[in-house]
């Protein structure tokens, strides 16, 4: 009865984080959508009055934010196919723990792309506050 509970408790704890990885993630790929645009407008329109090294900043900060872009892609992508796999193994007739393990390494990867995001949105956020910085001060 007490494994039943916590198994149950489980489970609701592991929706609810799937939950809030998704939305972390949206709010990731907003916020690299917010700075690249930003990036490219700078980068297009200021390019006269631009520092060279400003623009080689811009240049590597527009690169990880792409980067960061296709991490979220990848990341959605994994996201998809683990769901559709575990859908896939319940039809079967597969146990959770059966399905757990069958789908671990989907979620690793899954984990893996997220975690890429994150660090090439926050390389590619550092680049452009630098490069700003010196366009700012110079």
């Amino acid at each position: 009865m007490k494994k039943n509970k916590y198994r149950k408790e489980n489970l609701k704890w592991r929706d609810i984080q799937r939950e809030q990885l998704g939305y972390s993630a949206n709010i990731y790929f907003i916020f690299s959508s917010a700075i690249l645009g930003f990036s490219l407008d700078l980068w297009i329109n200021k390019r006269e009055v631009l520092s060279c090294p400003s623009i080689v900043l811009l240049t590597i900060s527009v690169s990880f934010i792409i980067l960061s872009l296709i991490f979220y892609a990848l990341f959605t992508n994994n996201r998809l196919n683990d769901f559709r796999q575990t859908a896939k193994y319940y039809k079967k007739g597969k146990t959770t723990k059966e399905v757990s393990e069958l789908t671990e390494k989907i979620g690793e990867q899954t984990w893996s792309y997220y975690k890429m995001q994150i660090c090439a949105l926050a390389l590619g956020f550092v680049f452009v506050l630098i490069g700003i910085g010196i366009y700012i001060y110079s």
